[in-house]
C-alpha cells in the first residue's frame, strides 16, 4: 500500500492553504486507453479531494486540449440543484505518491478552473483509499 501526505503544519499561514486551497495531490490527466500513434499526450496538474461529491470530475479544458470525446451524460447532485453533465473515459495518475492510477470510463467533466484543479476525486475513487485530514495540525495523508 502506497501512502502520500502533505503536510501544511509550521504556520498559521501553511495551515490556512490546507483550509483555503483543500487537499490537493499531484496528478496527470491522460487518455483511458492507448490512442493512436502519435497522439498521446498528458496534462499535469492536481486533484482536490472531495469527501463531498460522489463521482470523480475532470476539468473540461483538459479533456477538450487532450481531445478526448464525451462517452455518455450522468445526472448530479450539485449544491444548487441537479445538473446533467457529459461523461469522458479518463485516466488520473498521481505522479510521486505510489498511488495507483485511477481509469474511468465516466468521469464527468466540469469546469474546475476556479478551484486551480484539474481533477476532482470523489467518493467513487476515495472508497478505495484511507483518508486522514486532520486541520488542527495541518497534514493530510492518503493511502490506498
Amino acid at each position: 500500500m502506497a501512502t502520500f501526505s502533505r503536510n501544511f503544519s509550521g504556520s498559521d499561514d501553511a495551515r490556512k492553504q490546507l483550509v483555503i486551497r483543500g487537499p490537493l495531490l499531484p496528478a496527470v490527466v491522460g487518455f483511458a486507453q492507448i490512442p493512436p500513434a502519435g497522439v498521446y499526450r498528458e496534462i499535469s496538474g492536481e486533484a482536490l479531494i472531495d469527501t463531498g461529491a460522489v463521482v470523480c470530475a475532470v476539468d473540461l479544458e483538459f479533456l477538450r486540449e487532450l481531445g478526448i470525446a464525451p462517452a455518455g451524460m450522468e445526472t448530479i447532485a450539485t449544491p444548487t440543484g441537479q445538473a446533467i453533465l457529459q461523461t469522458y473515459p479518463a485516466r488520473l495518475s498521481f505522479p510521486g505518491t505510489g498511488l495507483s492510477d485511477v481509469v474511468f470510463s465516466d468521469f464527468v467533466g466540469a469546469d474546475l478552473s476556479h478551484l486551480g484543479a484539474c481533477a476532482l476525486l470523489g467518493r467513487s475513487v476515495l472508497s478505495s483509499y484511507v483518508l486522514n485530514y486532520d486541520g488542527p495540525a495541518g497534514p493530510f495523508t492518503i493511502t490506498g
